[in-house]
């Protein structure tokens, strides 16, 4: 199967589960990132706003603001650019490129402060690396952050697959988090 015959059998696999399901699932998720110490180290994080049947993450981004760190969101301001933004109040987002909510915040973080990052996908195999949506901004995103940085892509175990085929540009995650 090419990328995008994938794209569509995965995110057709992941609408597919009962909202009953993906609430368990994304709970599972959420407190297998809050009982990771480099999150509870972590200082800067990025996350992402839910779209369709995606794991949620909301809890998480709450508990991160909660705690008095450093919230930040993607922002799509190109073609093909993805800047993070802090954010202060999951209340105060509104709705991008792609429908997605983003932070109503001009106040740019750079990537190479951001320690922990959470990376959506549709497809993610066992070696960390993933396809998503097809415009390559997260391999931009993946490429300029600070070698430090847990990156951890979030998925449901029916998204994570043994082997996928990549290309040069194709840069993993360094952890997986999964129900």
């Amino acid at each position: 199967m090419n990328k995008n015959e994938l794209r569509g059998k995965f995110r057709r696999i992941r609408d597919e589960l009962s909202l009953e399901t993906r609430i368990k699932w994304s709970a599972d998720i959420c407190n297998k990132i809050k009982n990771m110490p480099l999150f509870n180290e972590s200082k800067v994080v990025a996350g992402y706003s839910t779209i369709g049947s995606e794991a949620d993450i909301k809890e998480i981004l709450l508990d991160v603001l909660e705690a008095g760190k450093v919230l930040v969101l993607p922002v799509c301001t190109d073609e093909g650019i993805v800047e993070f933004r802090r954010v202060n109040s999951l209340n105060k987002l509104k709705q991008g490129k792609y429908g997605i909510l983003e932070p109503d915040s001009d106040i740019v973080i750079p990537y190479e402060h951001i320690d922990f990052m959470m990376v959506p996908g549709l497809v993610f195999d066992k070696n960390g690396h993933r396809i998503g949506y097809g415009k390559g901004y997260y391999d931009r995103v993946l490429a300029k952050t600070n070698k430090d940085c847990m990156t951890c892509g979030i998925a449901y175990s029916i998204q994570i697959v043994p082997f996928l085929e990549t290309e040069r540009f194709d840069l993993p995650v360094k952890v997986i988090i999964s129900n």
